[in-house]
C-alpha cells in the first residue's frame, strides 16, 4: 500500500472517530456537551466504563484532607477518621514491668494523652509512640541509678561515717548561689551531674571555705566581745571535738587563731 493510501486510510480513521465523539455529545443536553471532562471520551461505551470506575472509588473508604483556609473542626474530623479516640484517656497503654525502686509517672502519662489528642494521634500510632518512649526513660533511670551508687561508693570510701554531712554540705552550697532549674539539672532527673563525686568533693570544698571564712570575717564584730562571739560559734560546731571529722582540723586551726587575736601578749 502506498504512503498516500496509509495516509488517507488515518485520515478517515480520525475523522470516524471525531464524528462518532460528535454524535453522542450532540445526543446530550446542551449545558453538558462544552465540559472538559467529556472532550476526550470518545463515544458512549468509555463513558459507562469510566462512571462505573469513579462509583467503585467513591464507595471505597478515604479522607479528604482540610485546605489551608479550612477551620480547624475539619480536622478534627480527619483525625477522628483516621482513628484517634473521642478523648485522651480512651488512648490504651500497656504499663511495663517497673524493676524496684522505680515509681510509674503517672503525671507523664496523663500529659502524654493531652499532647498526643491534640496532634490528632490515632489510637495504633500513640501507642507505638508510648511503647518507644517509656522503656526508653527506663533505661535513662537505670543509667542514673548506676552513676548514683558508684558515687555513693566512692564518697563513703572517701568520708566514711561523715558522707552524709559532707554531702549535705556539698548540696546546700550549690543550692545557696544556683537558680532552681540549675539545681534540679545538677542533683535532681534522670542522670543528674550531682552523681559525679568530683563535683560533689568540689562544692564540698567551696563549702567548708565559705564556713572557715564566716569564722573570722562574719557578722560579728571586731574587738574582743566580735572575738568572743567567732569564738563561740566555732566552739560549738560538733566537728571540733570530733577528730575524725573533715572539718576538724580546720576549726581547730581557726580557734587557736582567734585565741591569738584575743590574747596577743601570750602569742
Amino acid at each position: 500500500m502506498s504512503e498516500e493510501g496509509t495516509a488517507g486510510k488515518g485520515q478517515q480513521q480520525g475523522a470516524g472517530e471525531a464524528q462518532g465523539q460528535a454524535s453522542w455529545l450532540e445526543s446530550l443536553p446542551e449545558e453538558f456537551r462544552a465540559d472538559p471532562n467529556l472532550s476526550t471520551i470518545p463515544d458512549v461505551p468509555t463513558l459507562a466504563k469510566n462512571y462505573v470506575e469513579t462509583k467503585k472509588l467513591v464507595g471505597k473508604k478515604g479522607v479528604i484532607l482540610p485546605g489551608e483556609k479550612d477551620p480547624e473542626e475539619k480536622w478534627e474530623e480527619v483525625y477522628t477518621a483516621l482513628g484517634r479516640p473521642e478523648t485522651p484517656d480512651k488512648y490504651e497503654f500497656v504499663r511495663p514491668e517497673l524493676p524496684e525502686g522505680l515509681t510509674y509517672a503517672e503525671d507523664f502519662e496523663k500529659d502524654f494523652r493531652a499532647q498526643a489528642h491534640k496532634a490528632g494521634l490515632s489510637a495504633k500510632q500513640a501507642k507505638a509512640l508510648y511503647d518507644w518512649y517509656v522503656p526508653l526513660t527506663m533505661e535513662w533511670a537505670k543509667v542514673g541509678e548506676a552513676a548514683l551508687t558508684k558515687a555513693k561508693e566512692e564518697l563513703n570510701a572517701l568520708w566514711g561515717d561523715q558522707v552524709e554531712a559532707n554531702t549535705k554540705l556539698a548540696t546546700e552550697t550549690f543550692k545557696k548561689f544556683a537558680a532552681p532549674e540549675d539545681y534540679e539539672a545538677m542533683f535532681e532527673g534522670p542522670t543528674p551531674l550531682g552523681n559525679d563525686p568530683r563535683l560533689v568533693r568540689f562544692f564540698y570544698k567551696v563549702g567548708l571555705a565559705m564556713q572557715e571564712d564566716k569564722f573570722v570575717s562574719g557578722k560579728a564584730g571586731g574587738g574582743a566581745e566580735g572575738l568572743d562571739q567567732q569564738i563561740a560559734e566555732v566552739e560549738k560546731n560538733p566537728a571540733l571535738y570530733d577528730a575524725k571529722d573533715p572539718q576538724h582540723d580546720a576549726l581547730v586551726k581557726k580557734r587557736d587563731e582567734l585565741y591569738r587575736k584575743k590574747y596577743p601578749e601570750t602569742a
